[in-house]
């Protein structure tokens, strides 16, 4: 993009044409880890939910918890980019 000779304080959000706000989906600078991430915790969790009678109380709180941080980090990371 050629340089801009703008007046001070006349900042305005120019951007190529064909400018996307994510990456594509086979870029290589766009890595799939928190996604991938995101899907194992929720795995985890789906397997803690569905043997929930076998679980000791402090062992499922605890694992639920741990998992569910997390996957809501993974998914921050994964959607909350822009």
């Amino acid at each position: 993009m050629p340089e801009m000779d703008l007046d001070p304080g006349d900042y305005r959000e120019r951007k190529p044409k064909g400018w996307r706000w994510r990456l594509p989906w086979s870029h290589p600078q766009d890595t799939k880890l928190p996604m991938v991430g995101f899907f194992v915790m929720a795995g985890f969790l789906a397997y803690i939910g569905l043997n929930l009678a076998k679980a000791e109380p402090p062992l499922l709180y605890g694992g639920t918890a741990l998992f569910a941080f997390l996957a809501g980090g993974c998914f921050v990371l994964w959607l909350g980019r822009d």
